[in-house]
């Protein structure tokens, strides 16, 4: 029987998808931001004080400027095949586990009365958030639809 109004589920999943894709471009640019950040102590402060590790927190850097990138290249016109999303469902899942892993670590070595590094705790976090964004992207109904739209 049709009726004057469309289904609710229709219409809260065809909104899905831009809003997720907001927020996904938001943690892009944001874990854009903490990588040049990182990439910048790695540079200029590490070698002095920690050289063994400026390698290492370069190669981070480097990651997370890469899943930034897929992020937004994900999000262009046109990009809407099995293949991609395949690869921003990957990334995702990475990303939510090592984020929650590094924020959960960092909290309980805290609590062990060790050396709770604050800024490990929002990276972690930020990587997380960045991953269940990728993922609500990726995993979301709508966003076949949204791409076609836009």
């Amino acid at each position: 029987m049709p009726t004057a109004f469309p289904s609710p589920d229709r219409t809260v999943r065809r909104a899905a998808a831009p809003g997720a894709r907001s927020v996904l471009v938001l943690a892009s640019l944001s874990t854009t931001a903490a990588a040049l950040w990182l990439l910048w102590v790695s540079v200029t402060v590490l070698p002095a004080r920690d050289p063994a590790r400026a390698g290492a927190w370069r190669i981070v850097a480097a990651a997370l400027l890469a899943f930034a990138a897929a992020s937004l290249a994900s999000l262009r016109p046109g990009v809407r095949g099995a293949a991609e999303r395949l690869l921003l469902t990957a990334l995702g899942v990475v990303a939510v586990g090592i984020g929650l892993g590094a924020a959960v670590r960092i909290l309980g070595i805290g609590r062990a009365g060790g050396h709770f590094e604050g800024y490990l705790l929002l990276l972690g976090a930020l990587v997380a958030l960045h991953g269940a964004a990728a993922l609500a992207v990726a995993l979301s109904p709508a966003q076949g639809k949204a791409a076609q739209d836009a």
